[in-house]
């Protein structure tokens, strides 16, 4: 039946009215519309949703064929393989020329699109597949969270060996099953989307709870912070080429429970079993530190009395 369908001419106005048995009214009047309302045809809304996808797609897509999903971007595309030419009274095919939006790498939005296209000329044949293709839909939008644009390349894997196991050994596939070879294939070497705050996989960091944490504590009169200063306004610091944590060398210490990217260890003496507020050489810093300045106002202020002094001693005279 499906096939019978899909084989068939596309169907014109003349077997429409010759279907039903009437003859279109010579003038469209109200009274003529509310008599038969069938005689000009139904109301164009009342089929919202009508998807343009072209006769010989439909049937390669009932056909369990590899379909590429761009093409069902592209209103009424056509795609045959080759067209016959003429030449010295000889017919030659001649392959057609690559679309090149075919070759586009689709967003995860084209290819929802896209798919649910594919998906409704599909389950118009085969009602039963569309718990198995909406399972596979799900799955392909957890794959683009955690890989990105790799998503696609697994669809265009899963889609093509679907369709050769079908068309050359008569094996039908679970679309809602994840082939785990083609994942690790994919994965091989790419890095995970996974949280810059706190390496956690189920959000991304512009929706980590640390996010609000860290607006909380900034205050309004702290400008963006710069090269040297972390975003309270605090020097940084580093050891080995990472950042010290200067939450950890706070009074209050850091919150992120071993989640945090920065290193605990002290500003002062590079020590991890403490911080700068308990470091054992902090007063010694702070003493020398206080002999520094205190040694230089003197120096100044001697400089600035000896003058004073000259002029004194010589008015004794």
């Amino acid at each position: 039946m499906t096939e019978k369908l899909y084989d068939s001419k596309p169907y014109n106005l003349h077997q429409w009215y010759n279907s039903s048995n009437t003859t279109p009214p010579l003038q469209n009047t109200p009274d003529a519309l509310h008599q038969g309302l069938y005689r000009t045809g139904v109301r164009s809304d009342d089929f919202p949703n009508v998807d343009i996808v072209s006769s010989g797609l439909q049937k390669q897509i009932i056909q369990g064929k590899d379909i590429n999903l761009a093409s069902l971007l592209i209103p009424s595309f056509e795609s045959p393989q080759s067209h016959t030419i003429l030449a010295d009274g000889m017919e030659i095919n001649v392959g057609n020329k690559p679309d090149p939006r075919l070759n586009r790498q689709l967003t995860i939005q084209e290819f929802i699109k896209a798919f649910g296209k594919f998906k409704r000329v599909m389950t118009s044949a085969f009602p039963g597949r569309r718990f198995e293709l909406d399972a596979y839909e799900e799955d392909i939008i957890e794959i683009s969270n955690f890989y990105g644009n790799k998503f696609y390349d697994y669809h265009k894997l899963f889609s093509a060996k679907a369709s050769t196991l079908l068309q050359e050994k008569q094996i039908k596939v679970d679309w809602s099953k994840r082939d785990r070879d083609l994942m690790i294939l994919i994965g091989a070497g790419v890095e995970i989307n996974i949280c810059k705050l706190c390496h956690m996989v189920d959000h991304d960091t512009k929706f980590c709870p640390l996010q609000l944490a860290e607006k909380s504590v900034s205050t309004p009169h702290l400008t963006k912070n710069s090269g040297n200063s972390d975003i309270r306004g605090r020097k940084r610091f580093y050891h080995n080429g990472k950042e010290i944590c200067n939450n950890f060398n706070s009074l209050s210490g850091c919150n992120k429970d071993g989640r945090c990217l920065f290193l605990h260890m002290c500003s002062n003496c590079r020590n991890y079993d403490h911080s700068v507020t308990t470091c054992p050489r902090q007063s010694t810093h702070n003493d020398s530190e206080k002999n520094r300045k205190n040694y230089s106002f003197k120096n100044t202020a001697a400089k600035t009395s000896t003058p004073a002094q000259k002029s004194s001693f010589g008015s004794e005279k």
